[in-house]
């Protein structure tokens, strides 16, 4: 980790110090919600400050979701195999996991329809790049056949990208939101793959309609 570097900066801001150990918004820091915004556009995402929820790690935005659209017993659909700390997530909330397998393009849309008429999700979680545990990367055509049965179904689509900037030879694939013209994406990520993990610094952008019972789960926990 770039240990020494992030130990110059904390001593940059040592003039700022008293306001960085004070109580701030339960949104997240305003500077670091506008830094977080340009990130967001390098993967074509499009979202204002106000629209970013900064959350401890993936793992804290995963459980608010789960707790702010979520009852005990209610099913979320997953893909199978999957990230093992979503599916621990999901069975300390008292929900249940259901698998969708996937082929060399992605999940198989004809599974995932066949969950949600049997099982009625709350949502579909989704790791479409570089998927934890199989590295594997969801085809174009698949995000967008995703989208498009997500907009039919009336499911919300739980985008994690934590991965997508592990990238090496090329760009990585577009993300979900950058596409996502219906508002059906809940976009998470953070830096823990690629800057400290034990920074916890985590962020989610999610449709308007949800952002602000997300804004109230994050002040009561």
């Amino acid at each position: 980790f770039p240990a020494d570097e992030f130990w110059d900066a904390l001593l940059g801001l040592r003039s700022q110090m008293i306001n960085l150990v004070s109580y701030t918004s339960s949104q997240g820091d305003p500077v670091l919600r506008v830094e977080l915004a340009k990130q967001l556009q390098t993967r074509a995402i499009a979202a204002q400050p106000d629209e970013i929820l900064v959350t401890s790690g993936v793992t804290q935005a995963l459980s608010l979701l789960m707790q702010t659209l979520c009852r005990p017993g209610d099913s979320v659909a997953v893909e199978q195999p999957t990230y093992l700390g979503l599916l621990h997530t999901i069975k300390a909330q008292g929900l249940h996991a259901v698998g969708v397998p996937f082929d060399d393009e992605g999940p198989q849309l004809d599974e995932l329809e066949r969950v949600i008429h049997q099982h009625r999700p709350r949502f579909f979680y989704t790791i479409p790049s570089f998927q934890n545990p199989t590295g594997s990367c969801m085809s174009l055509g698949r995000r967008q056949a995703l989208l498009a049965l997500a907009q039919h179904a009336g499911i919300l689509l739980v985008e994690d990208d934590i991965y997508a900037p592990l990238a090496y030879d090329q760009p990585p694939p577009p993300a979900l939101k950058a596409l996502d013209s219906n508002s059906v994406v809940v976009h998470v990520s953070s830096f823990a793959k690629i800057f400290m993990p034990g920074l916890r610094i985590g962020y989610m952008v999610a449709p308007a309609p949800i952002h602000q019972s997300l804004l109230s789960m994050r002040r009561a926990t």
